[in-house]
């Protein structure tokens, strides 16, 4: 009787052991995600303030609306990385 004790102790150790390890290479994938998204983001903010440079220099107005949308299209994509990243 004393064994099956151990035994189902043993297993639920296991169990945890590889849960926890799970957990831990899961927080490692994601911040790898963040470390890489953060890096990508700069890149795209650096991208819109030269639209906007481009915008307000350029003297072609179909061009200042194009580089305007492409803008807005920029930060929304910003706003659903960030959204995507503080997901559990």
């Amino acid at each position: 009787m004393f064994a099956v004790y151990i035994t189902d102790s043993k297993n639920q150790e296991e169990m945890l052991i590889a849960a926890r390890e799970k957990a831990m290479e899961s927080d490692k994938l994601k911040m790898a995600f963040l470390a890489d998204m953060s890096h990508e983001i700069r890149t795209l903010y650096a991208i819109t303030g030269f639209s906007r440079l481009l915008e307000t220099t350029g003297d072609d107005e179909k061009m200042a609306k194009y580089v305007e949308s492409n803008n807005r299209l920029l930060l929304q994509l910003i706003d659903a990385v960030f959204d995507i990243a503080q997901m559990d």
